[in-house]
């Protein structure tokens, strides 16, 4: 992974895929001195070459402990989790995977 972390989803896409999105640095990452709370990001593991391939698009907020579920269209609903601040995100968001290229 680019980015090791704990509390993220992983779905598996229809092609085989692995889709990781969101989740938290396992232990008190910093990263331009500050800590780093959650991730925003997501990344694409290939089982076949056992490849991480880091995704261009963001989450619109970063999550934790959140939803990540399979859309008969390809794309990915997240939702819900916990944000940057406390208390729980009550909004969602469509992951596209057709429209994230890699980095």
């Amino acid at each position: 992974m680019a980015n090791p972390r704990v509390i993220h989803t992983a779905t598996l896409l229809p092609d085989g895929m692995v889709l990781v999105v969101g989740g938290r640095p396992p232990h008190g990452a910093v990263e331009g001195g500050r800590p780093v709370r959650g991730f925003g990001s997501a990344e694409v593991f290939v089982p076949a070459s056992k490849t991480w391939t880091k995704l261009a698009a963001q989450l619109a907020f970063p999550r934790v402990a959140h939803t990540a579920t399979l859309l008969p269209n390809g794309k990915v609903l997240i939702a819900g989790g916990q944000g940057l601040k406390p208390g729980c995100l009550s909004s969602a968001e469509i992951y596209d995977l057709e429209t994230s290229p890699a980095r």
